[in-house]
């Protein structure tokens, strides 16, 4: 999203002075004031009634150089999760059943599709950290980070599963 720049004040009496002998097209009038700030958006309840003590999961094992070979394509995708539209019980149940049904298989790399939000604040994407470090997915997930922007950019994230050790591969 791009921000847009505010004039100041000697560059609007500049363009006034531009634009004086100017007879506007259709009654345009220029603007007049810079436009007004908008206010940051403030959290919803539902956010604040869940407890947040988890902390997000750890991204040490992925250097730079790994996460590159994931945004490029070296390294597959195994499932793609899209939560969009769904309530945050919903999408955090979804996300639950579809890391444990991938959980100690050869599936390792998830895309999962959060969306933005509105301003880039999506309820979604601030939880799903949590969600991944709570205890029912920690021993599950090996880290998450957000995707390349080919793969969804800030609205979505890789979450990578932890490695079958090799006493549990053995039937």
């Amino acid at each position: 999203m791009t921000r847009r720049r505010v004039v100041s004040q000697p560059e609007l009496e500049l363009w006034r002075h531009a634009t004086q002998d100017v007879t506007p097209l259709n009654n345009m009038t220029p603007p007049h004031a810079a436009p007004a700030r908008r206010r940051p958006r403030r959290p919803s309840a539902t956010a604040q009634a869940l407890p947040s003590s988890a902390a997000p999961p750890a991204t040490a094992p992925f250097n730079r150089a790994w996460r590159k070979r994931v945004a490029r394509g070296e390294l597959e995708i195994a499932a793609v999760l899209d939560l969009h539209g769904l309530t945050e019980v919903a999408a955090h149940e979804r996300l639950r059943r579809f890391i444990q049904a991938r959980a100690g298989g050869e599936e390792r790399i998830m895309l999962v599709i959060t969306g933005k939000g509105r301003g880039g604040e999506g309820l979604l994407r601030r939880r799903l950290p949590e969600w991944l470090a709570s205890s029912a997915l920690a021993g599950m997930v090996a880290g998450a980070f957000p995707a390349h922007v080919r793969h969804g950019g800030a609205g979505a994230f890789y979450v990578v599963l932890r490695r079958r050790r090799a006493a549990e591969a053995i039937p």
